[in-house]
């Protein structure tokens, strides 16, 4: 039988044994550690794959010899192959630790945003209650969400709780103004019956004291000089009477027209201002849009600040870029 060639390969075992001392034990402590690991890793791995190179190349010129490299190369492999996996299960077991610190640091970060987001909702909150509440009390709401205070609390979202806020408020604002409005127009309702009544209370009194001069006149016809003064008596209430109607006549033309007027000047101002805000809304919205675009801006491009005074310095620029924000949308609501 012919004899083989003697299969050789690059490595020896003397330089696996090398290997195994250079990098049995190695623990991950730091990243330096870390970094060595997967150094190690590499360069088992790279030799690994050399033998298997190898024995590729080897094996074509006969199958016999190939088994003999095969068998050669699955001998060195398994020597190295336990040094890789125990360096792979090392690397694995710090990745695995990182993996989970990581995890641990994001849900802890949902929860510090969840709780943020919560506050910011609560500040809106008073809106859904307006229903049946009186001009006074709505003040009183505005009142106690004008005094809450937006601060460093609310982290990068504090713009977002200026923005609430300021929506909050404008809305709160507008209740109070319908309200009011109503509870003045009310009013007035109240007191023109109420004036109404006493009109006609009057009215009937007059009609009752005519009913008993005319009952005097009926039993006194017989007495000529008594019928002469009834008839005086009576002429002179109906003059009076007369009178009085006249007044209340020209009372209620006089109130009529001056509520006319009232109205008429009303929807002349109301017809000016809406005028004007329409010939200022182009400007207006232009406003809006840019405090909202400056806002939004400033929270998307912000940069990521890892020291702590550059990070003070940042959350201080965004917080007087949600303050100018703020101003801008309420300026321009104004308009």
């Amino acid at each position: 039988m012919t004899s083989l060639p003697v299969v050789k390969y690059d490595i020896t075992e003397a330089a696996i044994s090398e290997i195994r001392q250079k990098y049995s034990g190695l623990k991950i402590v730091d990243t330096a550690s870390y970094k060595t690991v997967s150094v190690a890793i590499a360069e088992v791995r790279s030799k690994r794959i050399a033998v298997e190179e190898r024995r590729k190349e080897l094996k074509k010129d006969a199958l016999e010899y190939g088994r003999l490299v095969d068998s050669e190369a699955k001998r060195i492999t398994s020597l190295l192959q336990p040094i890789e996996e125990e360096l792979k299960a090392e690397k694995q077991k710090e990745d695995d630790r990182k993996a989970k610190i990581k995890a641990e640091k994001e849900a802890q970060e949902k929860a510090r945003v969840d709780g943020i987001r919560s506050r910011i909702v609560s500040i809106s909150t008073p809106l859904m209650s307006l229903t049946g509440k009186t001009s006074q009390e709505i003040a009183k709401i505005i009142l106690a969400t004008d005094q809450l205070v937006i601060n460093s609390e609310y982290a990068e979202f504090e713009l977002e709780a200026e923005r609430v806020k300021a929506d909050t408020l404008t809305e709160l604002r507008k209740a109070y103004g319908e309200r009011h409005a109503w509870e003045k127009d009310e009013a007035l309702r109240k007191a023109e019956a109420d004036r109404l009544a006493k009109v006609a209370e009057e009215q009937a009194a007059r009609e009752l004291d005519l009913a008993h001069a005319e009952a005097l006149i009926m039993n006194e016809r017989f007495d000529l000089y008594a019928e002469k003064r009834a008839e005086e008596k009576r002429k002179a209430q109906e003059a009076h009477d007369a009178k009085i109607r006249e007044e209340a006549r020209n009372q209620a033309e006089k109130e009529a027209k001056e509520k006319a007027e009232q109205q008429k000047a009303k929807a002349e101002a109301e017809a000016k201002e809406k005028a004007r805000k329409e010939t200022l809304r182009p400007d207006k919205d232009r406003l809006i849009d840019f405090s909202e675009w400056l806002g939004t801006t400033a929270l998307n491009t912000a940069p990521y600040i890892e020291a702590e005074k550059a990070r003070a310095i940042l959350q201080e620029a965004l917080s007087r870029i949600g303050k100018i924000t703020v101003y801008i949308k309420a300026e321009a609501e104004a308009l």
